[in-house]
C-alpha cells in the first residue's frame, strides 16, 4: 500500500465494534476493481482481531497540502538519488496559486521532528542533557519540545 498515499489511519475501538479510518489520496488503489482489495484488506485485519470491523476510506482532496504526504514524496524522491532541492523545487512546480500550503515550514517539521526527538531520546537512554547536546540545542528546548509532542 505504499503507493495509496496513505495520510493517517485512525482506530476508534468500541465494546465490539472496531471502526478504522484511513485518510488517503488515492482511494482507488485501496479499495481496488468492484471493491475486491477493500475486502481482503477487511479480511486480513478480521483475522487480527475478533471484534466486528468497520472500515472507512476517506480520500484526502488535496494531497499537496497533507505534511505526511509531502514528506513521504519527498522520502521517495530522495531514495532515488533525485537532489533535495529539485524534489522541493517539484513539490512547488505542481502547487497553484489557489492550493498554495501555508506554513510548509511547519507542517513538515510536525511531520519530521517527533521521530527524531524520539530516536534521539531512546539513544542517549532518556538522558535529556545528553540527547540536548546531540541534538545541538539547550535542555529546556528540548524539554518544550518533548512535552509539545508528548514523548516521554
Amino acid at each position: 500500500y505504499a503507493i495509496a498515499g496513505i495520510s493517517s489511519i485512525i482506530i476508534e475501538r468500541a465494546a465490539a465494534n472496531l471502526k478504522i479510518i484511513i485518510h488517503t489520496s488515492k482511494p482507488g488503489v485501496l479499495i481496488g476493481k468492484k471493491g475486491a482489495d477493500i475486502e481482503k484488506l477487511r479480511s486480513s485485519l478480521s483475522k487480527l482481531s475478533d471484534k466486528n470491523i468497520s472500515l472507512d476510506i476517506k480520500e484526502i482532496k488535496k494531497p499537496e497540502t497533507d505534511a505526511s504526504l509531502l514528506a513521504d514524496s519527498i522520502a521517495r524522491q530522495l531514495e532515488k538519488r533525485i537532489a533535495f532541492r529539485k524534489a522541493m523545487k517539484r513539490y512547488f512546480a505542481q502547487l497553484d496559486q489557489k492550493n498554495m500550503p501555508i506554513d510548509v515550514y511547519q507542517l513538515v517539521l510536525n511531520e519530521v521532528e517527533p521521530p527524531l526527538l524520539d530516536a534521539v531520546m531512546k539513544f542517549a537512554n532518556n538522558n535529556q542533557s545528553k540527547a540536548a547536546r546531540i541534538l545541538g540545542m539547550n535542555r529546556t528546548t528540548l524539554r518544550t519540545k518533548l512535552k509539545k509532542y508528548n514523548i516521554k
